[in-house]
């Protein structure tokens, strides 16, 4: 099931859909060059071979993962994550599948202001 992805012309939010074409680590967003980014909903589906997923947020040095090898049953829809993440310079949300162009992921950022981000 694939996403579709609506222009929010003007709005501070940002969407973001990205398949998971292959087994290998895929970004699904990068912090800014300045201030912030906000993950405000996440969902994924899985279209048809029921595979494992893997979500985490990198620094380029180490990783939180939000799940790791999260079994998805085929043509599922899960409940979007709501945890709020944020996304600062030089971090990113990243995602890997077990099984190729199985997962579509839905992604929804609020672009926060500049300033501190510690």
């Amino acid at each position: 099931m694939a996403f579709p992805i609506v222009e929010l012309g003007g709005s501070r939010e940002k969407p973001k859909g990205v398949k998971l074409t292959t087994t290998d680590p895929t970004t699904i967003m990068s912090g800014p060059v300045s201030g912030f980014l906000t993950l405000e909903s996440l969902r994924y589906s899985c279209d048809g071979t029921p595979t494992d997923l893997s979500l985490w947020v990198t620094d380029g040095t180490t990783s939180w993962f939000l799940m790791k090898d999260y079994a998805v049953a085929a043509n599922d829809l899960e409940p979007p994550i709501e945890d709020h993440i944020v996304l600062k310079t030089g971090w990113s949300l990243r995602a890997q599948a077990s099984n190729a162009n199985q997962i579509d992921i839905l992604a929804v950022f609020i672009v926060s202001g500049q300033g501190s981000t510690a």
